[in-house]
C-alpha cells in the first residue's frame, strides 16, 4: 500500500489540469467546483493521483469539530477536515485502500477525514469495511445510514406526479390547489442564475430568510456573506447556479438555491415565509421547480435533494439510494480522543431520539423548536 497513489496539494489555476483527470460527472468531484469554494487561506484543494489519468479531489479546511447531543453542543475540538464526497466509479476497493494510505501519511497531528455521502455497495464502502484499513484507522459512522431521496423528472411535472405513490401524489397535489386558489392571479416564479442576477436573489431573500427556523435557531440565513450565498454567486460565475423565487404581491414566500451539472439538479437549499407555511408554499416552490425543469431544461432528468433524510423527502422523492457519513481518525492521542468523543456523543444522540421516535414525541418536539424559533 502507498506505492502507486500520492497526495499534492493543487494551486490555483490548476482546475483545468485536474478536470481532465476527473472520474466522472459528479458535481463535488468536479476540482473546478471545489476550487470556487475556496473563498479563504484556510481552505485548499488536494488531490490524490496514480500518476495516470484518476484522480480524486478532496476538500480541505480548518474547523471545529463538534460534539452535540441533539441539538445541544457540550464542546469542540480544532480540525483541519479533509473532506471526501462518495459516489465514485472507475475506483476498485484495492486502489481505494492505497489512496487512503497515501492521504494518511500526509495527515498532521489534529486532522480528520470526513467521507460524506458514501454509496452502500460502492467500492469505497467496502474498503472502509475491510480488516486493513480497520487496523490503520479508527473508523466512524456519524449519524445514522439514511437513504438519498431524488426526483426523476420526465417531461412534464405530470409525468413526475405519476411516479409518486397515490397518497403523496394526492397531498402535493391538494397544497398546490389551496396555493393556487388562495392566491390566483397574485403569484409568480422568477428565475436567476447570472452572478448580478443571484446577488440580487440574495438581497431579496435575505430578510424574509431570518425569520425563518434556519436563520433564528441555527444561523443559516441566506446573504452574499455567507457559505450558501457564496456558493451561489460562485456557482454562477461557472454557469452552475439556478435559484427560483415564488412571490406573491411581488413579495418573496419561497425561493430555492441549486445547481445544474450534467443531467442533475442538486438542491442545496429550500426555505419559506414562516407566516405561510399552512398553505405549504416549500411544497408549492418544489412543484413549481419541477415544472420550470421539465419546460427549460429537458436535459435535467433528476434532481438531488442531497444528504439525510426526512419527511418532505420521503413524500416528494421517487427514486433513493442508501447512503452513510463517515469519519477516518488517526491512531494518535489526539484522533483517540476524538472518536471516543465523537462516538459517546452519538451514542446517547441516537438512544434519545429512539425513545422520543417510540413515544411519538420526536416530530412534535421537533416542530415546536422550530414553531419557538420562527416565533
Amino acid at each position: 500500500m502507498g506505492e502507486t497513489w500520492y497526495s499534492r496539494r493543487v494551486r490555483p489555476g490548476a482546475e483545468d489540469q485536474c478536470q481532465s483527470a476527473q472520474l466522472d460527472n459528479v458535481i463535488e468531484h468536479d476540482p473546478a467546483w471545489l476550487f470556487a469554494q475556496c473563498d479563504s487561506g484556510d481552505k485548499h484543494i488536494l488531490a490524490l493521483t496514480d500518476g495516470e489519468d484518476r484522480l480524486i479531489p478532496l476538500f480541505v479546511h480548518k474547523g471545529r469539530l463538534s460534539f452535540s447531543i441533539g441539538e445541544l453542543t457540550i464542546g469542540s475540538l480544532s480540525v483541519l477536515r479533509h473532506v471526501l464526497v462518495g459516489n465514485f466509479t472507475g475506483i476498485s476497493r484495492n486502489s481505494w485502500l492505497e489512496a487512503i494510505q497515501a492521504l494518511c501519511n500526509g495527515l498532521t497531528a489534529r486532522s480528520a477525514v470526513f467521507l460524506l455521502g458514501v454509496v452502500d455497495g460502492e467500492e469505497l464502502d467496502a474498503a472502509l469495511l475491510s480488516p486493513e484499513l480497520q487496523n490503520r484507522l479508527l473508523v466512524l459512522q456519524q449519524g445514522p445510514v439514511y437513504q438519498r431521496r431524488m426526483c426523476k423528472l420526465g417531461t412534464s411535472l405530470e409525468e413526475y406526479l405519476q411516479g409518486l405513490s397515490s397518497k403523496s401524489r394526492q397531498d402535493v397535489k391538494r397544497s398546490l390547489r389551496r396555493f393556487q386558489n388562495e392566491y390566483q392571479g397574485r403569484f409568480s416564479l422568477s428565475v436567476y442564475s447570472s452572478a448580478s442576477e443571484v446577488a440580487t436573489f440574495l438581497d431579496t431573500v435575505e430578510p424574509v430568510s431570518r425569520r425563518t427556523y434556519q436563520g433564528k435557531l441555527l444561523g443559516l440565513a441566506i446573504d452574499k456573506k455567507g457559505h450558501i450565498g457564496h456558493k451561489a454567486l460562485q456557482g454562477a460565475k461557472l454557469g452552475y447556479t439556478l435559484c427560483l423565487l415564488l412571490t406573491v404581491d411581488d413579495k418573496p414566500i419561497a425561493w430555492r438555491i441549486g445547481f445544474l451539472y450534467q443531467n442533475v439538479f442538486y438542491s442545496h437549499h429550500i426555505g419559506f415565509e414562516p407566516e405561510l407555511r399552512r398553505f405549504h408554499p416549500g411544497v408549492v416552490m418544489h412543484l413549481e421547480t419541477i415544472r420550470y425543469l421539465s419546460e427549460s431544461h429537458p436535459e435535467i432528468d433528476i434532481l438531488d435533494m442531497l444528504y439525510g433524510d426526512n419527511d418532505f423527502k420521503r413524500k416528494v422523492g421517487n427514486s433513493t439510494r442508501q447512503e452513510r457519513n463517515i469519519y477516518l481518525f488517526q491512531k494518535n492521542l489526539y484522533g483517540r480522543f476524538a472518536w471516543v468523543l465523537l462516538r459517546s456523543c452519538n451514542f446517547v444522540s441516537q438512544k434519545a431520539g429512539a425513545a422520543l421516535e417510540y413515544l411519538g414525541l420526536k416530530n412534535t418536539l421537533r416542530a415546536v423548536i422550530r414553531k419557538i424559533a420562527a416565533s
